[in-house]
């Protein structure tokens, strides 16, 4: 291969690569701003975010020595922060709201809402949502579901080693 082809294979290599670079690296400084945002939630109740987990437009933080889960989704102009002290609760359920589609492909399940609901410990409390993922929102859904099920174990794991 002799000098100009290489050059040539060289710059179409860039042109490429570069917009999958851009990409990765504003997704990481979304990331981290978004983490920040959430820590600042966590640090006006003082603590400190052990796990955390981002998808699409939302993050959700976890404080395991103090028992918050913190959350914060960006929708439009719109920012969302939510918390909950587990001290308050009795259990965490997630919602998954969907319908059945038939069709000459088969049958399959479409979502259409997914989200933590958190049960009070006492009746005169509301609970508390994590709205993860809205197809009325969000077009299309990508990891929320296994999300959802690891935070849902994970919250009430812990929630059996408080009661």
């Amino acid at each position: 291969m002799d000098l100009v082809n290489f050059l040539v294979l060289a710059i179409a290599l860039g042109i490429l690569i570069s917009p999958l670079l851009l990409l990765g690296r504003n997704r990481k400084k979304r990331e981290k701003k978004m983490l920040q945002l959430v820590a600042n939630i966590a640090q006006k109740h003082n603590c400190k975010i052990a796990y955390h987990d981002f998808c699409g437009d939302f993050v959700i933080g976890f404080d395991d020595v103090k028992g918050y889960v913190f959350f914060y989704k960006k929708e439009d102009d719109k920012a969302l922060e939510q918390f909950v002290n587990l001290a308050d609760f009795q259990k965490c359920t997630i919602i998954n709201i969907g319908k059945s589609v038939v069709n000459k492909l088969g049958n399959y399940k479409v979502i259409d809402l997914l989200a933590l609901n958190f049960v009070p410990n006492s009746k005169t409390k509301h609970e508390i949502r994590f709205e993860f993922y809205n197809s009325e929102k969000n077009s299309q859904i990508s990891n929320e579901l296994e999300l959802i099920e690891k935070w849902s174990k994970q919250i009430n794991d812990h929630l059996k080693t408080m009661h």
